[in-house]
């Protein structure tokens, strides 16, 4: 079973016009994601990735005791507040 791991919440929409990396997820069959932040407004407004994983049957473990980390390791991208 393969599993994602990000310190972030998969986008579920992109300012860019790539495509999302929950789209992505889910058309590589992939059934288990765990992240350990939801997405910030910084980079995207309202992203509901993790809804839209799970309302496809994609496990969706969220680990908040490591959100600190994550927000320190990604410090150059903004304030996160």
């Amino acid at each position: 079973m393969a599993t994602i791991y990000s310190t972030l919440e998969p986008c579920s929409q992109r300012s860019a016009s790539r495509t999302p990396c929950t789209q992505r997820i889910l058309e590589a069959g992939i059934p288990r994601v765990v992240i350990a932040w939801r997405e910030p407004s910084l980079f995207v407004d309202d992203c509901v990735g993790y809804e839209q994983l799970v309302e496809a049957g994609v496990t969706v473990v969220e680990l908040p005791e490591l959100t600190a980390a994550a927000k320190a390791a990604n410090a150059h991208l903004g304030d996160f507040a």
